[in-house]
């Protein structure tokens, strides 16, 4: 019963960081072409995609560089040197991550960018729908 236990472990073990090695493997080949922005679209107005954006980036401890013309918010953790510009309109969020690293390469932070994305979406939600 242990070893199936320990084989279970192990099975589970390298699914998951066979997982974060392909997000990380494609992280660095889009910053080797030059693909650093991502654009999400949202039916939201750019006021409320703005305030949502802060909110998200407060959420997940970034730094907010600067807010116009466009938001500039930068983190560092771990290897991370994530820098990201990022472009409110109607209806569309774009993340431009140039200038981002990951043990000090050219890196696209997909796993964080989904994370900012996620934050947005959940303050639009409460925004939508307030607590009674």
């Amino acid at each position: 019963m242990k070893k199936m236990i320990m084989l279970f472990t192990a099975m589970l073990c390298v699914s998951f960081f066979g997982c974060t090695t392909g997000t990380t493997d494609l992280g660095y080949e889009l910053a080797q072409q030059n693909k650093f922005t991502k654009t999400f679209k949202f039916d939201q107005n750019k006021d409320k995609l703005s305030k949502a954006v802060l909110a998200a980036l407060k959420d997940r401890e970034w730094k907010v560089d600067s807010v116009e013309p466009e938001i500039k918010a930068s983190l560092k953790h771990r290897d991370y040197d994530a820098k990201l510009k990022i472009e409110v309109k109607d209806n569309f969020i774009t993340f431009d991550s140039e200038g981002t690293t990951l043990g000090g390469e050219k890196f696209v932070p997909l796993r964080l960018i989904d994370f900012l994305r996620k934050s947005v979406e959940k303050h639009l939600k409460e925004a939508n729908c307030p607590a009674k």
